[in-house]
Protein backbone atom coordinates (compact mmCIF):
# COMPACT_ATOMS: atom_id res chain seq x y z
CA UNK A 1 0.00 0.00 0.00
CA UNK A 2 1.36 3.43 -0.95
CA UNK A 3 0.05 6.72 0.44
CA UNK A 4 0.80 10.20 -0.91
CA UNK A 5 2.24 11.12 -4.28
CA UNK A 6 4.67 8.78 -5.96
CA UNK A 7 8.14 9.61 -7.25
CA UNK A 8 8.91 8.77 -10.89
CA UNK A 9 10.22 5.37 -11.89
CA UNK A 10 13.53 5.08 -13.73
CA UNK A 11 13.95 6.41 -17.27
CA UNK A 12 13.91 3.64 -19.86
CA UNK A 13 15.54 2.78 -23.18
CA UNK A 14 18.77 4.57 -22.25
CA UNK A 15 21.27 4.86 -25.11
CA UNK A 16 24.76 6.34 -25.08
CA UNK A 17 26.44 7.01 -28.43
CA UNK A 18 29.42 9.06 -29.53
CA UNK A 19 30.90 10.84 -32.51
CA UNK A 20 34.55 11.82 -32.09
CA UNK A 21 34.80 13.13 -28.52
CA UNK A 22 31.13 14.12 -28.28
CA UNK A 23 28.70 11.89 -26.40
CA UNK A 24 24.93 11.87 -26.82
CA UNK A 25 22.74 10.37 -24.11
CA UNK A 26 19.06 9.70 -24.78
CA UNK A 27 16.26 8.07 -22.81
CA UNK A 28 12.49 7.78 -22.51
CA UNK A 29 10.53 9.45 -19.72
CA UNK A 30 8.94 7.33 -16.99
CA UNK A 31 5.17 6.91 -17.22
CA UNK A 32 4.48 5.60 -13.72
CA UNK A 33 5.83 6.00 -10.22
CA UNK A 34 8.34 3.87 -8.36
CA UNK A 35 5.41 2.18 -6.59
CA UNK A 36 3.20 1.95 -9.67
CA UNK A 37 1.09 4.99 -8.78
CA UNK A 38 0.31 7.83 -11.23
CA UNK A 39 2.84 10.69 -11.44
CA UNK A 40 2.83 14.31 -12.50
CA UNK A 41 4.46 13.74 -15.89
CA UNK A 42 4.53 17.43 -16.83
CA UNK A 43 6.77 18.37 -13.90
CA UNK A 44 9.36 15.62 -14.05
CA UNK A 45 12.93 16.71 -14.72
CA UNK A 46 16.30 14.96 -14.72
CA UNK A 47 19.69 15.03 -13.09
CA UNK A 48 22.57 13.51 -15.08
CA UNK A 49 25.76 12.31 -13.42
CA UNK A 50 28.85 11.26 -15.37
CA UNK A 51 31.22 8.62 -14.01
CA UNK A 52 34.86 8.90 -15.13
CA UNK A 53 36.53 5.51 -14.59
CA UNK A 54 35.12 2.55 -12.71
CA UNK A 55 33.85 3.24 -9.16
CA UNK A 56 35.74 0.29 -7.66
CA UNK A 57 39.06 1.69 -8.90
CA UNK A 58 38.98 5.37 -8.03
CA UNK A 59 36.42 6.59 -10.55
CA UNK A 60 35.01 10.08 -9.98
CA UNK A 61 31.51 11.45 -10.50
CA UNK A 62 30.34 14.84 -11.72
CA UNK A 63 26.86 16.31 -12.00
CA UNK A 64 26.80 17.40 -15.65
CA UNK A 65 23.14 18.41 -15.91
CA UNK A 66 20.46 19.39 -13.38
CA UNK A 67 16.80 20.38 -13.79
CA UNK A 68 16.95 19.06 -17.35
CA UNK A 69 13.53 18.78 -19.00
CA UNK A 70 14.55 17.17 -22.28
CA UNK A 71 15.26 13.44 -22.57
CA UNK A 72 18.65 14.02 -24.16
CA UNK A 73 22.05 15.30 -23.08
CA UNK A 74 25.16 16.03 -25.16
CA UNK A 75 28.68 17.05 -24.19
CA UNK A 76 32.22 17.02 -25.55
CA UNK A 77 34.82 15.20 -23.43
CA UNK A 78 38.61 15.65 -23.03
CA UNK A 79 41.07 13.97 -25.38
CA UNK A 80 42.61 11.73 -22.68
CA UNK A 81 41.25 8.20 -22.98
CA UNK A 82 38.94 7.15 -20.17
CA UNK A 83 35.93 4.95 -19.45
CA UNK A 84 32.65 6.86 -19.10
CA UNK A 85 29.20 5.96 -17.79
CA UNK A 86 26.14 8.11 -17.13
CA UNK A 87 23.44 7.89 -14.47
CA UNK A 88 20.05 9.53 -15.02
CA UNK A 89 17.90 10.41 -12.01
CA UNK A 90 14.20 11.07 -12.58
CA UNK A 91 13.38 14.04 -10.31
CA UNK A 92 10.18 15.57 -8.94
CA UNK A 93 9.78 18.47 -6.53
CA UNK A 94 13.46 18.34 -5.52
CA UNK A 95 13.36 14.63 -4.70
CA UNK A 96 15.11 11.79 -6.49
CA UNK A 97 13.01 9.12 -8.09
CA UNK A 98 14.46 5.97 -9.56
CA UNK A 99 17.75 5.87 -11.46
CA UNK A 100 18.88 4.46 -14.80
CA UNK A 101 22.41 3.92 -16.07
CA UNK A 102 23.90 3.96 -19.51
CA UNK A 103 26.21 1.53 -21.22
CA UNK A 104 29.94 2.13 -20.74
CA UNK A 105 32.09 3.67 -23.44
CA UNK A 106 35.83 4.29 -23.67
CA UNK A 107 36.52 7.59 -25.34
CA UNK A 108 39.54 9.72 -26.21
CA UNK A 109 41.85 10.70 -29.01
CA UNK A 110 43.64 7.82 -30.78
CA UNK A 111 47.05 6.88 -29.40
CA UNK A 112 50.29 6.78 -31.37
CA UNK A 113 52.43 3.63 -31.13
CA UNK A 114 54.39 2.46 -29.28
CA UNK A 115 51.73 1.64 -26.74
CA UNK A 116 51.36 -0.81 -23.88
CA UNK A 117 53.39 -2.71 -21.33
CA UNK A 118 52.50 -4.25 -18.01
CA UNK A 119 49.30 -3.14 -16.32
CA UNK A 120 50.19 -1.34 -13.10
CA UNK A 121 46.58 -1.03 -11.93
CA UNK A 122 43.09 -2.01 -13.05
CA UNK A 123 42.73 1.43 -14.64
CA UNK A 124 45.44 0.61 -17.21
CA UNK A 125 43.09 -2.07 -18.47
CA UNK A 126 39.53 -0.90 -17.80
CA UNK A 127 40.04 2.73 -18.88
CA UNK A 128 41.53 1.68 -22.22
CA UNK A 129 40.19 -1.72 -23.33
CA UNK A 130 36.62 -2.35 -24.44
CA UNK A 131 35.24 -5.63 -23.05
CA UNK A 132 32.46 -7.52 -24.82
CA UNK A 133 30.60 -10.48 -23.31
CA UNK A 134 29.41 -11.85 -26.65
CA UNK A 135 27.78 -14.98 -25.28
CA UNK A 136 25.90 -12.96 -22.66
CA UNK A 137 26.70 -15.27 -19.75
CA UNK A 138 27.83 -12.48 -17.41
CA UNK A 139 31.47 -13.62 -17.44
CA UNK A 140 34.14 -11.75 -19.37
CA UNK A 141 37.70 -10.46 -19.15
CA UNK A 142 38.71 -9.11 -15.75
CA UNK A 143 41.86 -7.95 -13.97
CA UNK A 144 44.08 -10.05 -11.70
CA UNK A 145 46.15 -7.81 -9.38
CA UNK A 146 48.44 -10.65 -8.27
CA UNK A 147 49.81 -11.12 -11.78
CA UNK A 148 48.92 -7.69 -13.24
CA UNK A 149 47.16 -9.57 -16.01
CA UNK A 150 43.95 -9.48 -17.91
CA UNK A 151 42.23 -12.76 -17.14
CA UNK A 152 39.31 -14.50 -18.79
CA UNK A 153 37.26 -16.35 -16.18
CA UNK A 154 35.02 -19.28 -17.02
CA UNK A 155 31.31 -19.36 -16.19
CA UNK A 156 31.36 -21.21 -12.89
CA UNK A 157 27.55 -21.54 -12.94
CA UNK A 158 27.42 -23.22 -16.34
CA UNK A 159 30.45 -25.37 -17.09
CA UNK A 160 28.97 -26.27 -20.47
CA UNK A 161 29.32 -22.64 -21.63
CA UNK A 162 32.14 -22.03 -24.12
CA UNK A 163 33.99 -18.71 -24.15
CA UNK A 164 33.09 -15.94 -26.59
CA UNK A 165 34.52 -12.81 -25.03
CA UNK A 166 36.47 -9.89 -26.47
CA UNK A 167 39.07 -7.48 -25.15
CA UNK A 168 39.55 -4.70 -27.71
CA UNK A 169 42.34 -2.12 -27.59
CA UNK A 170 41.98 1.66 -27.46
CA UNK A 171 42.05 3.48 -30.82
CA UNK A 172 45.51 3.58 -32.42
CA UNK A 173 46.86 5.72 -35.25
CA UNK A 174 48.56 3.34 -37.70
CA UNK A 175 50.37 4.24 -40.92
CA UNK A 176 50.61 2.48 -44.25
CA UNK A 177 54.07 1.05 -44.94
CA UNK A 178 55.17 0.91 -41.28
CA UNK A 179 56.18 -2.45 -39.81
CA UNK A 180 54.37 -3.03 -36.50
CA UNK A 181 54.74 -5.84 -33.97
CA UNK A 182 52.04 -6.75 -31.46
CA UNK A 183 53.60 -8.77 -28.63
CA UNK A 184 52.08 -10.27 -25.50
CA UNK A 185 52.46 -13.10 -23.01
CA UNK A 186 49.73 -15.59 -22.20
CA UNK A 187 49.14 -18.84 -20.33
CA UNK A 188 46.40 -21.23 -19.31
CA UNK A 189 45.76 -21.84 -15.62
CA UNK A 190 45.44 -25.62 -16.08
CA UNK A 191 47.95 -27.49 -18.25
CA UNK A 192 45.52 -30.37 -18.70
CA UNK A 193 42.68 -28.07 -19.87
CA UNK A 194 44.23 -25.54 -22.22
CA UNK A 195 42.52 -22.30 -23.17
CA UNK A 196 42.02 -21.00 -26.72
CA UNK A 197 42.01 -17.54 -28.24
CA UNK A 198 42.50 -15.61 -31.44
CA UNK A 199 44.07 -12.18 -31.98
CA UNK A 200 42.49 -9.91 -34.54
CA UNK A 201 42.76 -6.43 -36.04
CA UNK A 202 40.09 -4.11 -37.36
CA UNK A 203 38.81 -0.59 -37.78
CA UNK A 204 36.19 -0.63 -35.02
CA UNK A 205 35.42 -1.78 -31.49
CA UNK A 206 32.81 -4.42 -32.27
CA UNK A 207 33.29 -8.12 -32.91
CA UNK A 208 32.12 -7.73 -36.52
CA UNK A 209 34.61 -4.93 -37.16
CA UNK A 210 37.51 -7.08 -35.96
CA UNK A 211 37.85 -8.61 -39.40
CA UNK A 212 41.52 -9.54 -39.81
CA UNK A 213 42.95 -12.50 -37.90
CA UNK A 214 46.59 -12.09 -36.86
CA UNK A 215 46.84 -15.49 -35.16
CA UNK A 216 44.69 -18.35 -33.93
CA UNK A 217 45.94 -20.12 -30.79
CA UNK A 218 43.89 -23.29 -30.30
CA UNK A 219 45.93 -24.26 -27.22
CA UNK A 220 47.58 -21.64 -25.01
CA UNK A 221 50.29 -23.48 -23.00
CA UNK A 222 50.27 -23.57 -19.22
CA UNK A 223 53.19 -22.58 -16.97
CA UNK A 224 55.40 -24.28 -14.40
CA UNK A 225 58.87 -23.82 -12.89
CA UNK A 226 60.56 -24.88 -16.13
CA UNK A 227 58.15 -23.28 -18.60
CA UNK A 228 57.32 -19.59 -18.24
CA UNK A 229 54.44 -17.89 -19.96
CA UNK A 230 54.59 -18.13 -23.73
CA UNK A 231 55.50 -14.89 -25.50
CA UNK A 232 53.95 -14.14 -28.88
CA UNK A 233 55.16 -11.56 -31.41
CA UNK A 234 52.89 -10.80 -34.36
CA UNK A 235 54.31 -8.61 -37.15
CA UNK A 236 51.82 -6.81 -39.38
CA UNK A 237 51.25 -3.80 -41.62
CA UNK A 238 48.12 -1.94 -42.65
CA UNK A 239 47.02 -1.04 -46.18
CA UNK A 240 45.87 2.49 -45.38
CA UNK A 241 46.56 5.21 -42.81
CA UNK A 242 43.81 5.25 -40.21
CA UNK A 243 42.54 4.38 -36.75
CA UNK A 244 42.75 0.68 -35.90
CA UNK A 245 42.09 -1.62 -32.95
CA UNK A 246 43.61 -4.99 -32.06
CA UNK A 247 41.71 -7.52 -30.00
CA UNK A 248 41.98 -10.70 -27.97
CA UNK A 249 39.05 -13.07 -28.42
CA UNK A 250 38.70 -15.85 -25.85
CA UNK A 251 37.32 -18.91 -27.65
CA UNK A 252 37.94 -21.70 -25.11
CA UNK A 253 35.62 -24.67 -25.28
CA UNK A 254 33.55 -25.78 -22.28
CA UNK A 255 35.11 -27.20 -19.09
CA UNK A 256 38.04 -24.77 -19.03
CA UNK A 257 39.19 -22.32 -16.35
CA UNK A 258 41.34 -19.14 -16.60
CA UNK A 259 43.25 -17.53 -19.47
CA UNK A 260 45.91 -15.00 -18.43
CA UNK A 261 47.19 -12.25 -20.75
CA UNK A 262 49.80 -9.60 -19.91
CA UNK A 263 52.67 -7.39 -21.07
CA UNK A 264 50.80 -6.34 -24.21
CA UNK A 265 52.87 -4.05 -26.46
CA UNK A 266 52.45 -2.52 -29.86
CA UNK A 267 55.85 -1.49 -31.27
CA UNK A 268 57.25 -0.18 -34.52
CA UNK A 269 60.68 -0.33 -36.10
CA UNK A 270 63.34 2.29 -35.37
CA UNK A 271 67.54 3.45 -34.56
CA UNK A 272 70.10 4.91 -31.85
CA UNK A 273 72.16 8.04 -31.34
CA UNK A 274 72.15 9.67 -27.90
CA UNK A 275 73.28 8.57 -24.41
CA UNK A 276 72.22 9.87 -21.00
CA UNK A 277 73.44 8.60 -17.60
CA UNK A 278 72.22 9.31 -14.07
CA UNK A 279 72.61 7.19 -10.95
CA UNK A 280 73.39 3.62 -11.98
CA UNK A 281 71.20 3.69 -15.11
CA UNK A 282 72.60 4.40 -18.57
CA UNK A 283 69.87 5.37 -21.03
CA UNK A 284 70.55 5.47 -24.75
CA UNK A 285 67.98 7.13 -26.98
CA UNK A 286 67.78 7.74 -30.68
CA UNK A 287 65.48 7.46 -33.62
CA UNK A 288 62.34 5.75 -32.33
CA UNK A 289 64.29 3.73 -29.76
CA UNK A 290 65.48 3.57 -26.15
CA UNK A 291 68.11 1.30 -24.58
CA UNK A 292 68.67 1.03 -20.83
CA UNK A 293 71.67 -0.51 -19.06
CA UNK A 294 70.48 -1.41 -15.55
CA UNK A 295 73.43 -3.19 -13.84
CA UNK A 296 71.76 -3.39 -10.43
CA UNK A 297 68.52 -4.86 -11.72
CA UNK A 298 66.43 -2.00 -10.37
CA UNK A 299 62.73 -1.74 -11.07
CA UNK A 300 62.67 0.75 -13.94
CA UNK A 301 59.51 2.36 -15.30
CA UNK A 302 59.00 4.41 -18.47
CA UNK A 303 56.17 6.94 -18.77
CA UNK A 304 55.10 9.12 -21.66
CA UNK A 305 54.56 12.87 -21.33
CA UNK A 306 50.90 12.29 -20.39
CA UNK A 307 51.93 10.17 -17.41
CA UNK A 308 50.79 6.86 -18.89
CA UNK A 309 52.94 3.85 -18.08
CA UNK A 310 54.70 2.50 -21.17
CA UNK A 311 56.67 -0.32 -19.54
CA UNK A 312 58.17 -1.64 -16.30
CA UNK A 313 61.15 -3.98 -16.07
CA UNK A 314 64.09 -5.23 -13.97
CA UNK A 315 66.23 -6.52 -16.85
CA UNK A 316 69.92 -5.56 -16.71
CA UNK A 317 69.79 -4.67 -20.41
CA UNK A 318 66.65 -3.43 -22.10
CA UNK A 319 65.69 -2.25 -25.56
CA UNK A 320 62.36 -0.96 -26.86
CA UNK A 321 60.95 0.93 -29.80
CA UNK A 322 59.24 4.21 -28.85
CA UNK A 323 57.34 6.79 -30.83
CA UNK A 324 59.14 10.18 -31.04
CA UNK A 325 58.46 12.34 -28.00
CA UNK A 326 59.37 13.09 -24.39
CA UNK A 327 59.49 10.26 -21.83
CA UNK A 328 60.32 9.85 -18.14
CA UNK A 329 62.58 6.96 -17.06
CA UNK A 330 62.41 6.23 -13.31
CA UNK A 331 64.78 4.01 -11.38
CA UNK A 332 65.34 3.50 -7.66
CA UNK A 333 68.01 6.21 -7.58
CA UNK A 334 67.17 8.47 -10.52
CA UNK A 335 64.53 10.15 -12.61
CA UNK A 336 65.49 11.04 -16.19
CA UNK A 337 63.65 12.96 -18.86
CA UNK A 338 64.59 11.67 -22.32
CA UNK A 339 63.75 12.66 -25.87
CA UNK A 340 63.18 10.04 -28.52
CA UNK A 341 63.52 11.47 -32.01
Amino acid sequence: FHAGYDLPAAPSNVKLTYEGLTTTLTWEAPTTGMNGAPIDKENIYYKVIRLNGLPDFGGTTNIVADKLKECTFTETLPSDICLYRYYIYAMYDGKEGDIARSNDIILGSPLNPPYGGLFTSPNDMFNYYTLIDSNGDGFCWGYDPATRSAVYRYNKYDLNQAADDWMISPPLNLKKGVDYTLSFKAYSSLSSYLESMEVKLGTGRTADEQSRRLINIPEVPGVDDDNPATEYALPFTVDEDGVYYYSFHATSTKFREFLYLFDIKLDLQSGINEVKSEGSLVVTTGKDRVNVVNPEGQTVTIYNSNGMLIDSFTDTTYERMLYPGVYIVRGNDSVQKIIVR
